[in-house]
């Protein structure tokens, strides 16, 4: 799953156990931004729990995911951010604002995806003198409604001997969200083969003309499997025959 907040735990790690480690107390609301046609401009509002200035640089990154499901980030200037750097004072708040002029942009055929990072800046004393201050990096998602939004999803299921490879492509024209996810195994007269169980994960988004792929084990009556039904938390249930076997 892509995380909405992310501290740097390697350096924790490295630094061992022992050492105290603080990372930034502020919040941010909302948590993902969604424009269109008509609503071009959204407002992030940050707040300071702290006793101190915090300071962030705030970066925008186009978002794409390939038919393989691999994530990438480019940088953009795309949308309008404003401001790049933001300083919130002692229990005082910050507004960053983003937005775009462009109706090729804020009007796609597509819905256009993209990130926005806030990542803090170096600064200020540490908590309990010698205590390690971690730098806290928040990215939001930003979701541009398409002039014709449309789901159209699909899935194929292939197996080996090491597990099931359950592939969900989004032929649509906007993104599936994260939700809960539960299996259900066939044979070939269609029946269930056991109950239906969660998955042990939950999906990831999906972008408009990419995939995603969900490894799963085998149930122990494999050889009977013929097909899968996957249902999802918000979105109608999919199924497809299982190319392959176990063994």
């Amino acid at each position: 799953m892509r995380s909405i907040l992310s501290s740097c735990l390697a350096a924790a790690l490295v630094l061992g156990a022992t050492t105290p480690a603080f990372a930034a107390d502020f919040s941010i609301n909302p948590t993902r931004v969604e424009l269109n046609a008509k609503k071009a401009v959204d407002t992030i509002t940050l707040v300071n729990g702290e006793d101190r200035d915090i300071s962030f640089e705030v970066t925008l990154t186009k978002w794409s995911q390939d038919a393989n499901g691999q994530w990438s980030e480019t940088p953009s200037k795309d949308l309008v951010v404003y401001p790049a750097l933001l300083k919130m004072p002692t229990k005082g708040k910050g507004i960053v604002r983003v937005g775009s002029k462009d109706k090729s942009v804020s009007a796609p055929a597509v819905e256009g995806t993209y990130r926005l990072s806030i990542q803090e800046l170096p600064g200020g004393p540490n908590p309990e003198g010698t205590a390690v201050r971690l730098l806290t990096k928040v990215s939001l998602p930003i979701f541009i409604a398409p002039v014709s939004a449309k789901k159209d999803l699909s899935l194929t299921a292939s197996g080996s001997g090491a597990g099931l490879s359950l592939t969900i492509k989004n032929a649509g024209t906007v993104h599936m969200n994260p939700q809960e996810a539960k299996i259900q195994f066939l044979d070939a007269s269609g029946n269930a083969l056991g109950a239906e169980t969660k998955l042990p994960s939950n999906t990831d988004y999906v972008l408009a003309g990419a995939s995603s792929t969900i490894k799963h084990a085998w149930p122990a009556n494999c050889a009977a499997v013929k097909s899968v039904k996957l249902s999802l938390a918000e979105d109608k249930e999919l199924q497809a025959p299982v190319s392959g076997s176990c063994k």
